[in-house]
């Protein structure tokens, strides 16, 4: 049997069934993604201070530290990272870190986060597209994160298109 690790998403590939077609678009193996689970990154929160220049040409989710916040998002296990790496522009754009998070049935593991680059960082707010935003609701969601959350997400798409038209 593989090994397996495990990865946090907050952002986009928080819709997990997008993220394994942009594997597959990218020639990488997309069964290497599996369990997908809500839980919680402690001490982080969503900042918008990152330009996607490739991928989305908009803005794209970063998470900055902050004491005792606890950030929902979505959790999986893959055996595989170098499809991630790819889809995440490690270590360029994104950049893969090692952290303790909680999956939503209360068991703490240890895993990976990608945030980004501190040399890609711009002055927040950089808004993404609606597009974006639907994705991260979608995957919010599918994996039961909390209302509240998924309330907060909606709030940003209401920013975002206000600020973009």
């Amino acid at each position: 049997m593989l090994k397996f690790v495990w990865v946090f998403a907050y952002g986009s590939n928080m819709n997990v069934s997008r993220l394994q077609n942009r594997l597959r678009e990218k020639g990488y193996n997309p069964d290497v993604i599996s369990d997908p689970v809500c839980a919680i990154l402690p001490d982080h929160r969503l900042i918008w201070n990152y330009y996607s220049a490739v991928a989305w040409k908009a803005g794209a989710a970063n998470i900055e530290y902050s004491a005792g916040a606890e950030l929902p998002g979505v959790a999986f296990k893959t055996t595989e990272l170098a499809g991630i790496d790819a889809q995440e522009g490690h270590p360029k754009s994104y950049v893969r870190k090692s952290v303790r998070f909680k999956l939503a049935h209360g068991e703490e593991v240890e895993g990976y986060v990608y945030s980004v680059n501190p040399q890609k960082i711009k002055p927040a707010p950089v808004w993404p597209k609606p597009e974006y935003f639907d994705l991260m609701i979608a995957g919010a969601k599918a994996y039961g994160l909390p209302e509240s959350h998924i309330a907060l997400l909606e709030s940003y798409k209401t920013q975002a298109q206000t600020r973009l038209a």
